[in-house]
């Protein structure tokens, strides 16, 4: 982990490459590198130089950018592109066409097992047998519904990625621990 020296180096390559941007007072300069420290600081010091260093040099931008969006390029460095939804639908008819649905074949996996995770998961979803079997005037609706699907699965594990591993901890015990909340406030008692 970096410490707070090495963190507020990095942070004053931001304020060079944004020099429009000017805090209140010295306080709230302090105050703002203490809060992105805490947001931060659990990146190694080279990926979050690579991150900042990315941000800079790729944004259209001319303000000073927000701890997500240093994440976001974070996470964008260390995760290799990842597919569209139409190559993951290609992986999908790739797949169908190459190896087909084999009910009765010991390998009846294989095909599932050619698929990219997030692929996969998607077409688990859904249904490899349901996907195969669909007729010729209802592919364009199995389509559409993996195309949704797997932009919605996709996005939300780039959400996820985003945060620290200790907030996504966090939040997994909360989560699990509030399975008999009904609701948190919503303005009545009782």
């Amino acid at each position: 982990m970096m410490s707070i020296d090495e963190f507020t180096e990095l942070f004053e390559i931001l304020t060079a490459a944004y020099p429009g941007h000017k805090f209140k007072s010295d306080d709230d300069m302090g105050r703002t590198i203490v809060l992105w420290y805490s947001m931060l600081s659990d990146l190694p010091n080279e990926l979050l130089e690579a991150a900042i260093h990315k941000h800079i040099l790729q944004s259209a931008n001319s303000y000073f950018p927000s701890i997500n969006e240093i994440r976001i390029k974070a996470t964008e460095v260390i995760t290799p592109e990842s597919n569209t939804a139409a190559e993951a639908w290609g992986e999908v008819v790739k797949a169908i066409t190459e190896i087909g649905l084999r009910p009765y074949d010991k390998d009846s996996n294989k095909a599932l097992d050619s698929l990219k995770p997030l692929t996969r998961k998607v077409v688990e979803a859904i249904g490899f047998r349901t996907i195969c079997m669909a007729e010729e005037e209802s592919v364009g609706v199995v389509r559409g519904q993996f195309l949704k699907m797997y932009d919605q699965i996709s996005s939300r594990q780039k959400q996820e990625a985003l945060l620290p591993e200790g907030l996504r901890e966090k939040i997994n015990e909360l989560a699990a621990s509030a399975k008999g909340v009904k609701s948190i406030g919503d303005g009545r008692d009782g």
